[in-house]
């Protein structure tokens, strides 16, 4: 799987996320676990590959210096595209986690984002000292990353609307916080037409500027399966299409409607679960009203 494949990924999960948090289901063990593992020996090649430039430069060999840029520019673009679908997730994670009382998605995806990190300042290093790379080269992957951090803000923002603290995985804070702002103020049509224009946009946008040969096909594939195991089959309607948010919040209520009638038909109420409920909040709540 090409790296441009894990943006327009990471596209659908931003575009869905309010549905996701909403939905407030939690991510499989299994699936995070496997998540970590491929990311981790993805992280592992990344980091075998740069150590090679850096002994070729030790060395002081230019000619291999300049075949170690010729052959593996395509990981180097795949570092930094492949960081959209990183942030965005691990923002979707530290919002799925708010629900929860101990953090489970949070630890894992968050731990892949620093690992990432590290990778990518490592590439941006290599740009900033040219050493083998040609300058139109080092260009060529300063505009990309430009590209890269631009399309995380607008992603990781699409989250930050119904979740603000996710701001902080986008790069710069202030854009992030201005697209969650216009994404927030999106509805009905215009937010469904807004999603498909955005994706098919960052879809042509990223191909035009990567090398057509994938760097790890093996593992992205894996680490997008792991990915789509949180997108479940029943959030798809009978067309296929990711349900609105309006569409889960309209599902999650008749569904608790239906739970509370089942209970109150029950002909001995003390074996239903409302009771627990209510006598937990009957004594603070009705003490406020009792005359003194």
């Amino acid at each position: 799987m090409h790296a441009a494949m894990l943006a327009e990924l990471a596209s659908s999960l931003a575009l869905h996320g309010p549905s996701l948090l909403a939905d407030g289901a939690s991510i499989p063990p299994a699936a995070l676990q496997d998540y970590w593992v491929v990311s981790r020996n993805r992280s592992t090649r990344w980091h075998q590959t740069l150590a090679l430039h850096r002994q070729l430069d030790r060395s002081g060999d230019r000619i291999g210096l300049q075949a170690w840029w010729e052959q593996h520019l395509p990981t180097l673009e795949e570092i930094l595209v492949s960081e959209i679908l990183t942030r965005v997730y691990a923002a979707l994670g530290h919002g799925l986690d708010a629900k929860h009382a101990e953090p489970e998605i949070y630890p894992v995806v968050h731990s892949v984002h620093i690992s990432h990190l590290e990778a990518r300042n490592r590439v941006l290093g290599l740009m900033v000292a040219q050493r083998g790379g040609s300058s139109q080269t080092t260009a060529r992957l300063n505009q990309l990353r430009k590209s890269v951090e631009r399309w995380t803000d607008v992603l990781v923002a699409q989250i930050a609307a119904v979740n603000p603290d996710a701001a902080r995985y986008g790069i710069v804070l202030e854009r992030t916080l201005e697209f969650a702002d216009e994404a927030a103020d999106q509805a009905g049509a215009v937010r469904q037409t807004h999603r498909r224009l955005l994706t098919a946009t960052l879809r042509s946008s990223l191909l035009r500027q990567l090398h057509a040969t994938a760097a790890n096909p093996d593992e992205n594939g894996k680490i997008s399966d792991a990915v789509l195991v949180c997108i479940r089959p029943d959030m798809f309607d009978s067309l296929g299409t990711l349900q609105s948010l309006w569409l889960h919040r309209l599902r999650h209520s008749a569904e608790q409607t239906d739970s509370v009638l089942q209970q109150l038909l029950v002909p001995n109420i003390d074996q239903t679960d409302l009771l627990g409920d209510f006598e937990a909040v009957r004594a603070p709540a009705f003490a406020r009203h009792r005359p003194r």
